[in-house]
C-alpha cells in the first residue's frame, strides 16, 4: 500500500514538473560588457527588467496564467533572440491567441459592427461643421486634414497592426502642430477683421459674448473629442478582435479548423524577464504590452504605445523617451527628455531634471527637484510642489490648463499669456501690462536678486498659480 502511494506520487510529482517545463520558452544568458545595449522589440509581451552586478544579459520566456493549450501558446509565440558582448537585441511577437484556421463565414456579426465604430467619428463631425458654417471660410487645412480620414479596412485585415499605426501616425499628423497653427491664424486674421466681425456679430453673439473664450473652448472641445474617439476605437478594436478570437476557439471542432480551445478564455500572459548589467543602456519598442522596469534605468530610448509603463528610476544624460495611449508611473526621473502623446495618465513623483513635450496628455508631478522645461498642447499639467531648492522652471503651454503650487523660497517671475486667463496669489510681487489680447506679468517671489526663474508661455490656456 506504502509503495503504491509514493508511487503515485512520484508520478503527480513527475506530471507536475512536466506541466511547469511546459510554460518555459526560452533560457539564455550572454557574456557581455558592463554598458552592453540591450534592444527590446515586442508585442503582446510583458516585459520585467531588472538591473545587477554581473556583465551577463539574463534572457527567460515563459507563459504566466493558467491554460490547457500551453504547448501551441509556446509554438505561436515568434521570439528570437541574439547577441554580443555590445549588444543583445530581443524580439518578440506575441499574438493574443495561438495559430489556427478562422472560418471568416461564422464571424460576420463581429465583422458588421466595425462602420459602427467608425460612425462616431462623422457624428462628432456633424454638429461641429454646422455650428462653423455661418463663420468665414476655414483654411484649406481644416479641410484637408477632416477630408484626409480613411481607414481601409481592407488594408487592416491584410497587414493588422501595421495598418493601425499607419493610421494613427495619419491622424496625429492631420491633427498635429499644421493644424493647430492654421486654425489659431485663422482665428486671428476674424478678430482682426472688423468689417467681418460687424458683418457676423449678431451670429457670434449665439455663440457667446466673448468669442476668444469660445475659440478656446471648441479648439479643447474639439481636440479631446478626437482623442476619446481615438481612445474609443482602439478599445473597440481590441474588444472586436478579442470577440472574432473568442468565437473562432467556439467553432465546431469537427469542421477540421486547427483552433485552440482555452479553458474559461483566460489566455496566459507572455512574459520576458532580463537581468542587465547596472551600466547597461536600454532601448525599447513595445506595442500592446506591459513594461516593469526595476532599480535605475540609464539613458533609456525608443517608445512604448496601447501598453502599461511602470519604472523605478529613469537616469541619464542621453535619456529620450516616448509614450503614447499608455499609462505612466515613474517613482523618480533623474534626467532626460520624455515625449507623451494621447496619455490620460502620466505620473512622476519626483522629477530632479526633466523635459517634457505632452501632447493631448494629462501629466502630474508630484515634485519637481532642479530643472524643468515643460510644453504642453490639448492637456492638461499639475505640479504639487517645487523644491525651494530648484533652478528654473519654464513652462509653455497652448490650449492646455496648468496648475502649479509656488514654493516659498525667492524666485523670479514672468508670465506672458494670449487669450489665457491666469490666477495668482496676492503674495507675488508683479507688475502687469495689458495689451488687446496679451497679458504681461513680470515680478519676483521674496527677492529680486534670487537664482531660481519661473517663466510661464500661454496661448489660449488657463494657468492657475497657488
Amino acid at each position: 500500500m506504502k509503495t503504491t502511494k509514493l508511487k503515485t506520487a512520484i508520478i503527480a510529482l513527475l506530471c507536475a514538473t512536466a506541466g511547469l517545463a511546459q510554460t518555459s520558452k526560452l533560457n539564455k544568458t550572454f557574456k557581455t560588457n558592463k554598458d552592453v545595449t540591450v534592444n527590446i522589440n515586442a508585442r503582446h509581451t510583458h516585459i520585467d527588467v531588472e538591473y545587477w552586478d554581473r556583465n551577463e544579459v539574463q534572457v527567460s520566456a515563459f507563459l504566466e496564467g493558467g491554460s490547457e493549450d500551453q504547448n501551441k501558446m509556446l509554438q505561436s509565440w515568434r521570439l528570437d533572440v541574439d547577441g554580443s558582448a555590445s549588444e543583445v537585441r530581443i524580439h518578440s511577437e506575441a499574438t493574443p491567441g495561438g495559430p489556427g484556421d478562422f472560418n471568416m463565414a461564422a464571424l460576420q456579426a463581429p465583422l458588421a459592427k466595425l462602420p459602427e465604430m467608425i460612425a462616431p467619428l462623422t457624428e462628432m463631425m456633424g454638429p461641429m461643421l454646422e455650428s462653423l458654417a455661418t463663420n468665414p471660410p476655414l483654411p484649406p487645412e481644416f479641410y484637408a486634414s477632416v477630408g484626409n480620414i480613411n481607414f481601409d479596412y481592407e488594408q487592416y485585415q491584410k497587414d493588422g497592426e501595421k495598418y493601425m499605426e499607419k493610421f494613427e501616425k495619419q491622424m496625429e499628423k492631420n491633427f498635429g502642430k499644421d493644424f493647430e497653427k492654421a486654425m489659431e491664424e485663422w482665428a486671428q486674421k476674424f478678430e482682426k477683421d472688423s468689417v467681418l466681425w460687424k458683418k457676423h456679430e449678431m451670429r457670434m453673439e449665439a455663440w457667446g459674448e466673448d468669442f476668444e473664450k469660445e475659440m478656446e473652448a471648441w479648439g479643447k472641445t474639439f481636440e479631446k473629442d478626437m482623442e476619446k474617439w481615438g481612445e474609443s476605437f482602439g478599445k473597440e478594436m481590441e474588444a472586436w478582435a478579442a470577440n472574432i478570437e473568442k468565437e473562432a476557439r467556439n467553432q465546431n471542432p469537427k469542421s477540421g479548423a486547427n483552433v485552440i480551445v482555452l479553458k474559461d478564455h483566460n489566455m496566459a500572459k507572455k512574459v520576458l524577464k532580463v537581468k542587465i548589467p547596472r551600466s547597461g543602456q536600454l532601448k525599447l519598442k513595445v506595442r500592446h504590452g506591459e513594461v516593469k522596469l526595476a532599480g535605475t534605468t540609464n539613458n533609456l530610448r525608443g517608445e512604448v504605445s496601447h501598453s502599461k509603463f511602470n519604472a523605478a528610476e529613469i537616469a541619464g544624460e542621453n535619456t529620450n523617451f516616448r509614450v503614447a495611449y499608455t499609462p505612466v508611473m515613474i517613482k523618480s526621473w533623474k534626467y532626460g527628455v520624455l515625449n507623451a502623446a494621447y496619455v490620460q495618465d502620466l505620473k512622476i513623483e519626483k522629477a530632479e531634471s526633466l523635459k517634457l513635450d505632452s501632447n493631448s496628455s494629462s501629466v502630474y508631478l508630484k515634485e519637481l527637484g532642479e530643472t524643468g522645461i515643460l510644453s504642453g498642447t490639448f492637456g492638461e499639467l499639475k505640479i504639487d510642489k517645487v523644491s525651494p531648492k530648484f533652478k528654473s522652471l519654464d513652462v509653455t503651454l497652448e490650449n492646455s490648463d496648468l496648475i502649479l503650487d509656488l514654493p516659498e523660497s525667492a524666485f523670479n517671475f514672468t508670465y506672458n499669456g494670449t487669450n489665457s486667463a491666469v490666477k495668482y496669489p496676492k503674495g507675488l510681487n508683479l507688475t502687469s501690462s495689458n495689451s488687446y489680447d496679451n497679458q504681461k506679468l513680470k515680478g519676483y517671489n521674496g527677492s529680486q536678486n534670487a537664482g531660481a526663474a519661473i517663466n510661464i508661455f500661454a496661448k489660449f490656456s488657463d494657468v492657475v498659480l497657488k
